[in-house]
This record gives structure tokens, C-alpha cells and sequence, in this order.
């Protein structure tokens, strides 16, 4: 580990890695004057969360952890309050963070709605921004649904192998060659295809029709375009990050979010 790391986690009562930026940019922001403080880092990718909090686990180091997005995977919220000890990572059940970020209250209230938008206005913005997007999020949950269903059971790397024999074991004994594997060409298949397509699509339109969309569609795409629409300068990385802090501000001193204020408090009871 280097020694930067190492003295961040040596200065703080807790760490938590994140994916990217904007993620703790908010944290941060709803967090701000809470103690005891709550170092949240930037890992870079839902991977290197995990390898770093598996990495800090292996050391001994027990206030490490880690917050993903849902994506099209679970969640496990339901038991952040009884994870075991060497289950480090937090993951929210939005799509992702940003979707924290579409309450119309909080972006109509905040101090960088710099075009007055009102709660009417950023709802049907949204709502149409949504709907353009319905085959798009279809297509996406279709890939990650195959994804799944293609890459399941698929062997670990082994343990001591000695033989060809060993190796063939090994790989041809794991569920993926025994039970996934026979399944792939139907996956694959045009007319499959097109089913499970229609499929995914016909979710979609019920989460258009029932509002479940701010939570389950991806929350970033939403959330980018709303940004410019709200504030003047929102559409750059710096504009969009300031006015993150100020929809986390209004958030801060009106609602903050309860998964906001049950991850901390489950990192906190940890530590």
C-alpha cells in the first residue's frame, strides 16, 4: 500500500471509497460540519473500490469501506445495518447516486437554480428526458441481463494445478461449462434476442408510467442534462460539481437523503 493511502487511513475514524468524483462532491456537501468526519475517497470505477476495500480488509484495517451504485445489480441496503465483517461494500438501491439528486424540491430550492425553475418545469423536463431514453435504458438493462445470465458460474481462478488433468477439471467441472455454457447460443440467437428485448422494454414502459424511473433508470444521463437547464454554468464538470454542492447544501439544511444519513450512521456503529 503507499504511504499516501496509508496516511489517510492513519488520520481518519473512517474511510469510505467511492466511484468517482461527483459521488464525493454530495457526500461531502450533506455531510459538511458532521463529526466525526468521514474521509471519502475517489477510487476510480466500481472495481477499484472493491480492490482497495478488499486490499485494506486482507491489512487488518477494519474502517475501510466502500459505496457503489446499483447499476442493473442489487442492492444489499436491507442489510447495511447487519453486514458481516468482511462485507465492506455498501451499495445504494438507485441506479446510481445521481438519481439522489433529481428531488425537483432540492434543485428548485437550491442557491445555483440560477434560471428560476420551478418543481413543475423540472419534473416535465425530466420526465421527457426519461422517455427519450426508453429504448435506450431497455438496450442496457437487456446487456446486463445477458451479461449475468452468460458469465454464470464461471470458474475462479484455481487453486494448485499440476496437470493437464487438473486443469481440465478445474475448468470443465465449474456450473459455466456444466449449465451456462449450453445455454449461450440461445442467448445469442436473433429471435431470443428480439424477445428479451421486447421484454426489457415493457419494464421500462411500466417504470415510466409508475415513476419508478428516478430511481431505477441511470441517474447520471438524467441528471447531466438537467444540469444546464437548472443552472447556467451547469454543463462542464466544474459548474455540474458546484451545483452538486448546492443541491447537497439544500439537501443538508431540509432533507438529506435517508440513505445518505443511514450509510453514515451504519459506518459510524462499524468503527
Amino acid at each position: 500500500m503507499s504511504s499516501d493511502i496509508e496516511a489517510l487511513y492513519k488520520r481518519a475514524k473512517a474511510c469510505l471509497w467511492v466511484e468517482d468524483p461527483d459521488t464525493r462532491v454530495w457526500l461531502d456537501a450533506v455531510w459538511l460540519g458532521a463529526s466525526p468526519t468521514i474521509q471519502v475517497l475517489v477510487g476510480g470505477g466500481y472495481q477499484n473500490v472493491v480492490a482497495m476495500c478488499q486490499q485494506a480488509f486482507d491489512l487488518g484495517l477494519k474502517h475501510v469501506f466502500g459505496l457503489v451504485d446499483q447499476d442493473f445489480g442489487s442492492t444489499n441496503r436491507q442489510r447495511w445495518s447487519q453486514l458481516q465483517p468482511n462485507e465492506r461494500i455498501y451499495r445504494l438501491d438507485v441506479h446510481e447516486f445521481e438519481n439522489l439528486l433529481l428531488e425537483t424540491t432540492a434543485l428548485a430550492g437550491c442557491s445555483l437554480n440560477t434560471r428560476k425553475r420551478v418543481t413543475a418545469d423540472l419534473d416535465a423536463r425530466l420526465l421527457n428526458s426519461a422517455q427519450s431514453r426508453g429504448w435506450w435504458v431497455s438496450c442496457a438493462r437487456f446487456l446486463a441481463s445477458t451479461s449475468q445470465s452468460a458469465t454464470n458460474g464461471y470458474p475462479p481462478l484455481p487453486g494448485p494445478i499440476t496437470s493437464l488433468a487438473d486443469a481440465e477439471a478445474h475448468v470443465l467441472g465449474s456450473a459455466w461449462f456444466t449449465t451456462t455454457a449450453a445455454a449461450c447460443p440461445t442467448l445469442a440467437a436473433p429471435a431470443s434476442v428480439r424477445v428479451e428485448l421486447t421484454n426489457a422494454h415493457a419494464l421500462t414502459t411500466a417504470d415510466l408510467t409508475s415513476g419508478a424511473w428516478r430511481t431505477c433508470f441511470p441517474g447520471k444521463e438524467l441528471f447531466r442534462e438537467i444540469s444546464g437547464y437548472v443552472y447556467q454554468n451547469g454543463a462542464g464538470t466544474t459548474g455540474r460539481h458546484d451545483l452538486i454542492r448546492s443541491i447537497g447544501a439544500w439537501q443538508r439544511k431540509n432533507a438529506v437523503p435517508q440513505q445518505a444519513q443511514d450509510l453514515r450512521t451504519t459506518i459510524l456503529a462499524r468503527v
